[in-house]
């Protein structure tokens, strides 16, 4: 079971004792990502969390790092679309110095001038290492045509002409709008006493100085879906494409009978585009689906990398394999089947302290309750047929299908490539 309380300044937190362990999850969630940013904002949540590791009042930068690495953790933090996570992983004796460095990083952080100019030269070169990577540009580009102007379009790391133009100014204006105890989570999952957790929660976070007036940018309402074709040209050997269609919200239930569909379709390397595309037909490495959830918005995607020559026949396959899929379904004993699949897979990675930590922690951020695991594994269990037929119906819908490429691919080639599935 989670233990789910506040802190008297409002801080949401989220515990799960696992007393077989040695070792402790912890982690701040801030409620702010790429999507709660406005276009002059573009890659700031992902520019002041690289600034919180760069010194606050009390430690330097390597202080910030070595007094994790000197215990034997690991201290690290990553920014999404919709939230900012700083975590540690440490031996279940060191907890408390887990909570002094990050508070400390969280409450006193310096945001130097001189540091933020660096700061934005080492984003540059993380940008244009994922420019060299097109499987993460065709990502990129898959949001940015499905949601168009909408903030779940917007890149993470944001764009150049954007970063250039953030200064002191603008950095603390946005971590004070953002970073204060209605915005954030704390989820902590491994072994640990309560008392100890409350007691060091209250000396480290429960200051009211995280009680700011500041408005948050809140993530908009569900965006609109679009359709048609995007490209971007790249002289690479293997043009990257993906397939997206409109998903399913985060709480919405019918992401359940979708996750079946998703390991039946493409997740997995017994699913039928896996043992089609690649073991029946050799036409290409990786092939596989998968579904994301936002609070506001949901995407169902099919990737793929191959020759060029190659794409009109992968295409079509994968069409067929959709409508197929729509025509006949799934049948009953699949289903069994991929139950006990998607159940075997959910359990064996909670068995990480990390992965408890972080599934905790995006729950908390979408709502005030966090489903057990076996509530989970109920509603796997009660998916029926007809909720995976319904599923399929209102997912592979071709007014809700969009198409991005990359690779070396004109304007013209790649609407020639969109007809071939949207015909």
């Amino acid at each position: 079971m989670y233990q789910v309380f506040k802190l008297d300044n409002g801080i949401r937190v989220a515990l799960k004792k696992m007393n077989e362990l040695r070792s402790v999850s912890f982690g701040v969630w801030i409620d702010a990502g790429s999507a709660n940013e406005d276009k002059e904002y573009g890659g700031i949540s992902h520019l002041i969390e690289h600034m919180l590791f760069k010194g606050t009042s009390n430690r330097s930068a390597k202080e910030i790092v070595t007094s994790i690495e000197n215990i034997g953790g690991e201290l690290n933090a990553f920014t999404s679309k919709e939230c900012t996570c700083y975590y540690a992983k440490v031996l279940d004796t060191h907890l408390d110095i887990a909570m002094d460095v990050i508070s400390d990083m969280i409450l006193n952080p310096l945001f130097l001038e001189e540091e933020i100019e660096k700061e934005k030269l080492v984003i540059y070169d993380e940008i244009d290492m994922y420019d060299d990577n097109p499987e993460e540009v065709c990502y990129d580009l898959s949001a940015e045509l499905t949601y168009g102007e909408n903030h779940y379009g917007n890149p993470i790391l944001g764009k150049k002409s954007t970063i250039e133009e953030f200064n002191r100014e603008k950095v603390i204006k946005y971590f004070n709008d953002n970073y204060k105890s209605d915005n954030i989570v704390i989820s902590i999952a491994g072994n640990f006493k309560v008392e100890d957790v409350k007691r060091l929660l209250n000396q480290y976070f429960n200051t009211y100085r995280l009680l700011k007036s500041s408005e948050s940018n809140m993530i908009e309402d569900e965006p609109e879906f679009a359709s048609g074709c995007k490209s971007i040209y790249k002289d690479t050997e293997q043009l990257h494409i993906s397939i997206a269609f409109k998903g399913f919200k985060y709480q919405d239930k019918r992401l359940y009978p979708l996750v079946i569909v998703d390991n039946y379709l493409g997740s997995s390397a017994s699913s039928k585009l896996f043992q089609n595309i690649r073991e029946k037909h050799g036409l290409a490495y990786g092939i596989y689906s998968f579904t994301t959830q936002y609070k506001e918005a949901g995407i169902f995607n099919i990737y793929f990398s191959i020759k060029q020559e190659n794409a009109g026949k992968v295409l079509s396959l994968v069409m067929e394999e959709i409508e197929k899929l729509k025509n006949e379904y799934i049948d009953d004993d699949s289903i069994k089947r991929l139950k006990e699949q998607i159940k075997g897979s959910y359990i064996l990675e909670l068995e990480s302290p990390l992965s408890f930590m972080e599934m905790m922690g995006k729950a908390l951020l979408v709502s005030d309750y966090i489903k057990t695991e076996e509530e989970i594994l109920t509603l796997i269990d009660n998916v029926k047929i007809d909720d995976v037929k319904d599923v399929i119906k209102q997912v592979f819908n071709k007014d809700m299908m969009n198409m991005s490429i990359v690779g070396n691919v004109t304007d013209d080639e790649a609407q020639d490539l969109w007809r071939i599935i949207n015909d």
